[in-house]
């Protein structure tokens, strides 16, 4: 069974959503978005880059990888902006990696 996933950084308000959970055993494995053959996020190069940047704007903060049906899951709330969203309060992809080296 497949549970959702996001990076969050609980300091800021601000997540990026990571896709399904793929696992091996009671282990996750990876996280993918789209159809089921898509490729796994790792190879998405503009999913890559946003987490990279994430992780540098939100060092010594507060982030998580916070899974759908954990105890931290009501973390996330709609206060949150989310990096990729299609709501009018998100931050586009393109814009969250603008001026951001490739």
């Amino acid at each position: 069974m497949s549970r959702s996933a996001d990076f969050a950084c609980l300091d800021r308000k601000v997540h990026l959503f990571l896709g399904g959970t793929a696992f091996r055993g009671d282990t996750i494995w990876y996280f993918a978005m789209g159809p089921i053959g898509s490729p796994p996020n790792f190879q998405q190069p503009e999913l890559t880059r946003s987490l990279w940047k994430m992780l540098a704007d939100h060092a010594g903060h507060n982030v998580r990888v916070i899974v759908e049906g954990s105890p931290e899951d009501d973390l996330v709330t709609d206060e949150f902006i989310e990096i990729g969203g299609d709501r009018i309060i998100e931050v586009s992809v393109g814009e969250h990696l603008k001026d951001w080296p490739d």
